[in-house]
Formats: structure tokens, C-alpha cells, sequence
């Protein structure tokens, strides 16, 4: 199996909250960098301090967000 990848877990969260109208992409605080690398750059993750951000912006219940946390490097 491979590594895991940050866009791997953020991205079907982030689909399925965006499609039920949880959350919009302006509102989760997440640069446009790291979004666009995320799509194009393999193994890309934003900062930690951007990631813990959207454990909050993006609504995120314990298990999702446990997930994301697991991808902190404590810059």
C-alpha cells in the first residue's frame, strides 16, 4: 500500500460537504495555493496551522478530523 496523501482524505470530505451545501470554498479559509497544488502536485499538504484551521472551517465531526490531524508534521 502507498503513502497516504493529505488531498487523498481532504478531497472526498470536501466534495461530499460541498455538494450538500455544508460548506463553500471561500468560506473554509484554505489558499488557493494550496488548493491548486493539492490538485497537481502529488504529495502536497498545506501548513499545519492551515490544516487545523479547516478542522474547524470545513465542520469537520471527530473521526474527519482525527484524519486530518494524523497529517500534522509540528512545524
Amino acid at each position: 500500500m502507498g503513502e497516504r496523501e493529505f488531498a487523498g482524505i481532504f478531497f472526498p470530505i470536501y466534495d461530499r460537504k460541498i455538494t450538500a451545501g455544508e460548506i463553500r470554498f471561500k468560506e473554509i479559509g484554505l489558499p488557493l495555493n494550496d488548493f491548486t497544488m493539492m490538485c497537481t502536485t502529488r504529495g502536497h499538504q498545506p501548513a499545519d496551522s492551515v490544516i487545523r484551521h479547516l478542522c474547524d472551517s470545513m465542520k469537520l465531526d471527530e473521526e474527519e478530523r482525527k484524519l486530518f490531524l494524523s497529517f500534522l508534521r509540528d512545524e
